[in-house]
């Protein structure tokens, strides 16, 4: 994995700002972008052009934040991706990140 040269997006959605706030310091630290998924959820098909991609979301009521699986049934070249995720909890993340992994082998990925 190349960091250097590639620009390694992480999609986030935020309620509070925490998850956009650590989305943007692991961008810092790889040399990613964050990006914001709210502003293509009217998009009908998103292609990732990186090797890798990442996702920052809150977790509620013990799972990802709905917009986020919905966003992922979005992205049509997942397979053959590294991908990373962190979720933000204020309790107890309980199975969520698990249950997305799920999400992005059933998207393709």
């Amino acid at each position: 994995m190349n960091y250097e040269k590639e620009k390694i997006p992480v999609y986030y959605f935020t309620g509070t700002g925490n998850s956009m706030f650590i989305a943007r310091d692991v961008a810092r630290e790889i040399n990613g972008e964050i990006v914001n998924i709210a502003s293509l959820m009217k998009e009908d098909e998103i292609f990732v052009e990186s090797d890798s991609l990442g996702f920052c979301f809150p977790i509620y009521d013990f799972k990802p934040a709905q917009i986020m699986l919905d966003f992922i049934k979005k992205i049509k070249n997942l397979e053959n991706k590294y991908i990373f995720a962190f979720g933000t909890y204020g309790i107890a993340a309980s199975k969520a990140i698990e249950l997305f992994s799920d999400k992005i082998e059933e998207a393709g990925g």
